[in-house]
């Protein structure tokens, strides 16, 4: 969007060009991002093409709405520790012992905080999901259960 503003505001300015040997350049130094990426979306995307093979389209739904809620803590979590952990690695870039120790203890920390995370989403998951859903996801719940169990 960015991009876009500035190239609407300075439009004398901005010269767009591509050259063919530039083009070159990139995808030989970004090949290898290009597959990890496809890799990686296709891993993400695997289960519910796997789903939609042997089950069918409401299973993908159900899917989808138990992996969200499943995933909703940790992923906060992760990117709360994340914005911490970052920066106070960077101030102790260093001292590589107190990086492995505070790598460690974040680690355990989060590890402990995740399974009691899962164990309430598990015991919890039918009324989790008439809360925040509403009754026509309840077949979710099972699913829930599954993930819970699976991403610890």
């Amino acid at each position: 969007n960015n991009l876009i503003m500035i190239f609407f505001v300075n439009k004398s300015d901005i010269k767009l060009s591509f050259k063919l040997k530039n083009i070159k350049l990139l995808f030989r130094h970004g090949k290898h991002i290009f597959v990890t990426a496809s890799v990686n979306r296709l891993k993400i995307h695997l289960d519910k093409i796997m789903i939609n093979i042997l089950f069918s389209n409401i299973f993908i739904a159900f899917y989808t709405k138990g992996k969200q809620l499943v995933e909703v803590g940790p992923n906060l979590l992760i990117s709360i520790v994340k914005n911490i952990l970052f920066s106070y690695l960077s101030i102790i870039q260093s001292n590589k012992y107190k990086q492995k120790n505070v790598i460690n203890l974040t680690t355990f920390f989060l590890m402990r905080i995740f399974a009691f995370v899962y164990i309430i989403i598990f015991l919890y998951s039918h009324e989790v999901i008439l809360i925040l859903l509403g009754e026509k996801w309840v077949d979710a719940s099972y699913i829930i259960k599954m993930l819970s169990i699976l991403n610890y």
